[in-house]
């Protein structure tokens, strides 16, 4: 969100009387709804609503318009507000806000829990961005360090709802913020039937979500199997985005597809169908329809299965090639006049973020922010790599480092425990001691494991056996430093916000494949819950050390033994060419993994 540095009109918000003709209110739930149902919270240390006059009445809100006259509001009906926006042409969320004022306690023994959701529907497609903020203090950053969420709006469609999870303190004073609601970019006429803050007395545990993966069958049909139509969409919700890509269209094609129950759904540009399938075969019985441009995603599929087409019986033979340290111009250059016409499915690039300086491969390893500024290019470089290379046929896997960021450089480590970031990132941002900026507001210790006496310290992983036998509790390395590199506490779901939006930025570019940096350190169910929220063509992880739990290629992706990796290198680089065949049996692999 951008810095707040324009003057503001501020207005204290009244009802203009009853609608009128054509600005019609959308019917809202004559009862509330349970928005935190989905919330691992217990029922019994839920608290009750915070927010004063959670169904919008006159005078429990206030607004704040960049523009004079810039949106228009009715609080009549009693059960939700109408706002009616004018003319906007740069569709700036902030431009119109509806604010209350909060004061959160932060007592609890290891802070407090809040989930702020909201109910609302739209007669255009559009975007509200929501969330609870420091009240004008650190340029308005954000409760609990983390990103404000994005409800997507359809054109005319059901009622739409999404969450914000922060976490506060532990503190023994009041937080004292505001929950904002930027309608900038709402799109038309919005209605907001309900906006519900509540406190969880105890930290509710992260859930993983189930993959929805990209399956290369036919359409489904209807009649032909066990799948049902749930519901079939059309708009522009599910059209191109500002990339010209039509991934932020399967993003929504998927919450509507979560909304209903669903769990497969077929998209091409511009229309999305929900389906329910009974299981595996059910759903390659109804694949019969003429391949072209739609693309099937559901539950009952792996990443990049073998076989796909009319009831999955064609063979395939995707070739994926990795482009080390390789600029974005000379990639796209690369999938124009070779990968693509030589039918290769994607290439990997190295990651993209802005890392440490330096001119080794490692440095990238080492991220400093979220900007896609590298070695390798700036953020249009890279756009348009993606651009061009997915025009080819050829699509991007991204190399994302999700489990930590940047070991500090020695002055910050000279300054102790000071709050200070004096080190410099290739794009000239700041970090220091588990600590990085951002456009969001600076990130510190709060975030990441560390020792409980020491949000500085924290256990690391040994190097030569690679495991953790100094964590609490000892051998859980998803808690440790791999590397000395500090380790993002996945568990928070603040963390899994800031770690998503990053992901999200990606997909909506046409990223849709990924590998996975250091997986291994990262929890399952964790990792999970945030590379899940996408439906990706292909997810891959790193893994070190151990032998990996069956769930983990369930539940997020297939896996690199980067000791088998290390085998083939060696046999085909300075090995003893009679060894190649032996390179066939991936027992071989780092402790021996199953053929199968």
């Amino acid at each position: 969100m951008p810095v707040l540095l324009w003057p503001f009109q501020f207005v204290t918000l009244f009802s203009f009387g009853r609608a009128s003709k054509g600005r019609q209110l959308a019917s809202c739930p004559l009862t509330p709804s349970d928005l935190h149902s989905s919330w691992n919270c217990p029922a019994e240390d839920l608290s009750a609503e915070l927010i004063r006059d959670a169904t919008f009445s006159p005078g429990s809100w206030t607004n704040h318009l960049f523009k004079e006259g810039g949106a228009s509001f009715d609080f009549s009906s009693g059960r939700g507000v109408l706002m009616s926006p004018q003319e906007d042409t740069d569709s700036t969320p902030w431009h119109v806000q509806l604010i209350q004022a909060v004061s959160l306690g932060q007592d609890g023994d290891e802070g407090s829990s809040y989930r702020l959701c909201l109910q609302a529907w739209s007669s255009k497609v559009g975007k509200i961005q929501f969330g609870v903020d420091g009240d004008g203090a650190l340029n308005f950053a954000v409760a609990g360090g983390g990103v404000r969420s994005q409800l997507t709006l359809a054109s005319e469609a059901a009622l739409s709802s999404g969450c914000f999870n922060f976490h506060l303190g532990p503190d023994l004073s009041k937080y004292v913020g505001r929950v904002s609601l930027d309608l900038g970019d709402a799109g038309g006429q919005l209605t907001i039937c309900q906006a519900s803050l509540k406190r969880c007395a105890v930290r509710p545990q992260a859930s993983g979500l189930v993959p929805i993966r990209r399956c290369y069958l036919a359409p489904v049909v209807n009649g032909t199997g066990g799948c049902s139509l749930l519901q079939a969409f059309e708009g522009d919700e599910f059209g191109l985005n500002e990339f010209k890509q039509e991934t932020s269209g399967k993003l929504a094609c998927l919450e509507r597809m979560r909304g209903l129950g669903g769990n497969t759904f077929v998209f091409e540009v511009g229309r999305c169908e929900v389906w329910r399938c009974g299981s595996r075969a059910l759903l390659l019985q109804s694949a019969t329809g003429t391949p072209g441009s739609k693309e099937v995603f559901s539950r009952f599929c792996e990443y990049q299965e073998p076989t796909g087409g009319r009831r999955g019986a064609e063979i395939r033979a995707p070739v994926f090639i990795q482009l080390w340290e390789w600029n974005f111009v000379d990639i796209a250059r690369e999938c124009v006049t070779f990968l693509g016409p030589n039918g290769v499915e994607g290439v990997q690039v190295s990651p993209v973020t802005e890392h440490i300086l330096g001119k080794g491969w490692w440095t990238k390893y080492q991220p400093v922010s979220f900007r896609l500024n590298s070695r390798s290019g700036n953020a249009q470089d890279f756009r348009n790599m993606v651009a061009t290379c997915r025009a080819a046929g050829v699509q991007i896997i991204v190399d994302v480092i999700l489990n930590h960021i940047a070991a500090p450089c020695s002055e910050a480590l000279a300054q102790g425990s000071a709050q200070v970031m004096p080190c410099k990132g290739w794009a000239d941002s700041q970090f220091g001691n588990r600590r990085i900026s951002s456009d969001e507001g600076w990130k510190g210790p709060e975030l990441f494991h560390h020792s409980a006496d020491n949000t500085l310290g924290n256990c690391g992983v040994d190097e030569v056996t690679w495991e953790c036998p100094n964590s609490s509790p000892p051998g859980d390395c998803s808690l440790c430093d791999f590397k000395g590199l500090p380790d993002w506490n996945t568990g928070q779901q603040v963390v899994q916000d800031i770690l998503f939006q990053h992901l999200s930025e990606l997909y909506r570019i046409g990223v849709t494949m990924l590998r996975i940096d250091a997986a291994s350190y990262v929890s399952t169910e964790e990792l999970a819950a945030i590379i899940n929220r996408a439906p990706w063509d292909y997810v891959y992880q790193e893994w070190w050390g151990g032998i990996p739990e069956e769930s983990r290629t369930q539940i997020v992706g297939a896996m690199r033994d980067a000791a088998y990796g290390q085998k083939i290198t060696n046999a085909l680089a300075v090995g003893d060419v009679k060894s190649l065949a032996t390179m066939l049996n991936i027992t071989h692999g780092l402790d021996g993994i199953h053929p199968e």
